[in-house]
């Protein structure tokens, strides 16, 4: 019995695990996406998962935040000649 509980509560936190690193890919997303919908051309911009501590917030434009706060999503805008 014991194993089965250790093997659940270990499957349990492997898929816990993998849906935290996929979901700053899923805020960046809907993110764009909801760019994209008001107006903004997908190469005129550029969408970054940035580490909080690593945010410059004399510059960075942060836009979102995932996995409770951990990561920043950070936009900047493309310039093209």
């Amino acid at each position: 019995m014991k194993k089965i509980f250790l093997l659940s509560l270990l499957l349990c936190f492997a898929v816990s695990r993998m849906a935290l690193a996929s979901s700053c890919d899923d805020v960046k997303k809907n993110i764009s996406e909801k760019i994209v919908k008001n107006g903004v051309s997908l190469d005129a911009f550029k969408l970054e998962i940035v580490p909080t501590e690593q945010i410059d917030v004399t510059k960075d434009e942060v836009v979102g935040h995932c996995q409770n706060d951990k990561f920043k999503i950070v936009y900047t805008r493309l310039l093209h000649q």
